[in-house]
């Protein structure tokens, strides 16, 4: 099963959010949060970013220059299953230690890079 992880980044420039990281095509797929996770039924504006490479998922520490400089926390990981792809859309259910449930991720044109981050159940 492919994994994810929940990065809570506690960076110098862009302040304190989450990153959602999705193992799809031998890369960690990225989206930026500035808000928790979403309960059931809320939305969260998700921000693609570039993609990392896996190993990152597993880290923990401190970016000590450039993008991203400030403190990495693992929020939460596991594995997820893909229930759909699309280029407009990724629904998955996590299996986490804190979170669990279906999710989506829906393209947001109205803001570059944009997605909707959609809890389903």
């Amino acid at each position: 099963m492919p994994k994810f992880v929940i990065h809570e980044h506690f960076a110098k420039k862009a302040g304190h959010h989450y990153d959602l990281r999705l193992e799809i095509d031998g890369v960690a797929k990225s989206w930026v949060l500035k808000k928790e996770i979403p309960k059931k039924g809320e939305k969260r504006l998700a921000i693609q970013t570039f993609d990392h490479p896996v190993e990152y998922m597993d880290f923990e520490g401190e970016i000590r220059e450039g993008y991203g400089e400030g403190i990495v926390r693992i929020y939460d990981k596991g594995s997820y299953d893909l229930l759909k792809r699309t280029e407009n859309e990724i629904k998955f259910k996590m299996h986490g230690e804190k979170v669990r449930g279906t999710f989506a991720l829906i393209k947001f044109p109205k803001v570059k890079n944009g997605w909707l981050l959609i809890r389903i159940e």
